[in-house]
């Protein structure tokens, strides 16, 4: 029998409840709301990323037109706004980069 050792956001296989550490909680069955925890934060990290892989595109010397910038605005707050989506984090509907 596999048990886990339980946080509010994560969790671990451990040999038995004599292995839980400080905050742990010992289980059979990884709940829930744990995974759920996880995969919000796995869903964020993503989003993290596409929005600083474009952050060249908000400084003040960047090669980009208004309607450019405008347009990379607009696809950053859609990215901002990823997690308030109905259905996050299993269901998203990722905006599309500009052009």
């Amino acid at each position: 029998m596999t048990v886990y050792a339980i946080t509010q956001t994560g969790w671990r296989a451990i040999a038995s409840a004599d292995d839980l550490q400080a905050g742990e909680t010992a289980s059979e069955k990884i709940p829930q709301s744990v995974m759920d925890a996880i995969a919000k934060a796995e869903q964020r990290s993503t989003r993290d990323a596409l929005i600083s892989a474009c952050d060249w595109t908000q400084i003040p010397d960047s090669p980009l037109t208004a309607d450019q910038r405008t347009a990379w605005v607009a696809y950053r707050q859609a990215l901002r706004d990823v997690p308030s989506q109905a259905g996050f984090p299993e269901t998203i509907d990722w905006p599309i980069k500009p052009a």
